[in-house]
């Protein structure tokens, strides 16, 4: 995959903040948008987006990595699969803080 030389790690934060926020959308197209998108920055083979942080814990609790029927689509604009994983990943971003770019994951 071709790498991606405009993210720095205060963008590549900021980015995936933004994103999971998003996921936590009421908005079924919103939240489906900032699913793909949120999965393509984790581990899409497109374009290998550095600086995100850590990566493989969001993988892991986002795509339920090793879970029973994971690693198929994900529909990410259906609450019942989208929120479960939403509040897995808050746990691997708690507190997190890369250059004062997020605070948490949600916030101001």
């Amino acid at each position: 995959p071709a790498a991606c030389t405009a993210f720095d790690p205060a963008t590549a934060a900021r980015v995936t903040a933004a994103l999971c926020k998003q996921l936590g959308e009421k908005l079924d197209a919103i939240r489906g948008a900032a699913g793909a998108a949120l999965q393509e920055l984790l581990v899409g083979t497109e374009t290998r987006v550095p600086f995100v942080p850590r990566r493989m814990k969001a993988a892991r609790a986002l795509l339920q990595v090793g879970a029973a029927g994971a690693g198929g689509a994900v529909d990410w604009s259906a609450p019942t699969v989208t929120y479960p994983r939403l509040v897995a990943c808050l746990d691997v971003y708690a507190g997190f803080d890369a250059d004062g770019a997020c605070r948490r994951i949600f916030g101001g």
